[in-house]
């Protein structure tokens, strides 16, 4: 995915704007927009490769522009939620299911049981599962913050 596919700043509401130079700051972010919903990616898409404004997103959608506005921004939180961010780079050193059970209840929100009922597991593993994921991300983001702080010295 290339930034050129971003409308121009010119045609865009200042909320878009700010989503856009968002994603020209972070080229990751775009990267994470695969694992959505189908839902939420349509969402992401029609407001910034289309350059749709929220009102005629919610008439495309059957919802109204605030609803719109509403959901972009939780979808647009959780691509930067820093969890999200490490366990969708490709050096993730977790296992494919632990980040696909990461995924499924972290950005697209799905409920454990409803987890636990796809992966045939029991509600109990699902949440064992997401807290060692916890504690393996505030291992990873330690690891960060020391390294950043040896480069700092």
């Amino acid at each position: 995915m290339s930034l050129r596919l971003l409308p121009s700043l010119d045609s865009l509401d200042s909320t878009q704007k700010l989503e856009v130079v968002g994603f020209q700051r972070d080229p990751a972010l775009l990267d994470r927009v695969k694992f959505l919903s189908s839902q939420d990616r349509a969402l992401v898409e029609l407001s910034l490769r289309h350059g749709l404004s929220r009102r005629k997103m919610g008439l495309a959608l059957g919802l109204t522009a605030g609803t719109v506005t509403r959901r972009l921004r939780r979808v647009m939180n959780r691509l930067r939620d820093p969890l999200i961010v490490a366990i969708t780079e490709p050096l993730c050193t977790l296992p494919p299911e632990h980040r696909q059970i990461t995924i499924e209840y972290f950005l697209h929100d799905l409920p454990i049981p409803k987890i636990a009922q796809v992966h045939q597991m029991t509600r109990f593993e699902v949440r064992e599962m997401l807290e060692y994921v916890r504690g393996w991300h505030r291992g990873v983001s330690k690891e960060t913050r020391i390294r950043n702080q040896k480069v700092m010295s």
